[in-house]
């Protein structure tokens, strides 16, 4: 008897930590549902953002593509208009080039030793040392040794117009504006006729 009592005692008392462990684990349901509902919440969000990510990336690359796309367009224009511009160019660059074959070195050496030429000349020898020594400083002082390399006229006959640099090319349209304007000058200064003054 005492042994079933023992018995039916730990039964009860296994039922008491049954109950316990029951209602811990109700609980603890509760708690797991509520996790797995608010994982599922951000599993959900982390979705949305990542497509809302790929859809932004999506414009953007269909934006920066659209953008190449016009510019590329733009380029093939200013290409087009540059070789239709290197067209009309080409026969005025030959026609320079015979005519710098025809100095001869007596007419350099001449012009070189000019102490303080006009400015037309001294406008058309900076542009030269634009192109031969870009580098050099903007002076005639820097255009006399340029002019006195045993080299100069077969240099300059030979010289790359096409692959000189946008530094270089600033340089010269400065330089040729310079030029156009003391030229226009020095024609109006000996033009009479006030109405044609300009027509140069």
């Amino acid at each position: 008897q005492q042994r079933l009592a023992g018995g039916l005692e730990k039964i009860d008392e296994a039922q008491v930590q049954l109950k316990d462990l029951d209602a811990r684990l109700q609980v603890q349901r509760k708690e797991v549902a509520k996790r797995s509902e608010e994982c599922r919440h951000l599993l959900e969000e982390k979705k949305l953002q990542k497509k809302a990510f790929a859809t932004e990336k999506e414009t953007e690359a269909l934006d920066t593509k659209t953008s190449l796309d016009i510019k590329q367009a733009e380029i093939a224009v200013k290409k087009e208009e540059a070789d239709v511009e290197l067209a009309a160019a080409l026969p005025a660059l030959e026609e320079a080039r015979r005519t710098v074959k025809e100095l001869t070195k007596d007419q350099i050496a001449e012009i070189r030793g000019f102490k303080a030429p006009t400015a037309p000349v001294a406008d058309v020898c900076r542009s030269v040392l634009a192109i031969l020594r870009p580098q050099s400083a903007d002076t005639w002082a820097e255009c006399q040794p340029m002019m006195a390399d045993i080299n100069f006229l077969g240099t300059l006959v030979n010289v790359a117009i096409e692959k000189l640099s946008q530094a270089t090319e600033r340089k010269l349209r400065t330089s040729l504006d310079l030029l156009d304007e003391s030229l226009l000058k020095d024609v109006n200064n000996v033009i009479p006729d006030p109405k044609r003054k300009n027509e140069y």
